[in-house]
């Protein structure tokens, strides 16, 4: 109820689960290139991708979601 009465009055909503994972985010190396900071699912996902394999072809490729692959 209160995300539904806080973007109702034109505001915004954050959870607690995504407020702790762009906390995280903020903590990350900033030295650190952005590549290095993807998990090895993230980086097959890209590599497939950079291949030319659609998004159903990586999702079939790795047993995912269409929806997991494009998130």
């Amino acid at each position: 109820m209160t995300a539904i009465r806080r973007v109702m009055a034109r505001g915004r909503y954050v959870s607690l689960a995504l407020a702790e994972r762009l906390a995280a985010d903020l903590a990350l190396d900033k030295g650190k290139p952005l590549h290095e900071t993807l998990t090895e699912r993230e980086i097959q996902v890209l590599c497939m991708i950079a291949a030319g394999k659609s998004v159903t072809e990586v999702a079939d490729g790795l047993a995912l979601s269409v929806k997991t692959i494009g998130a």
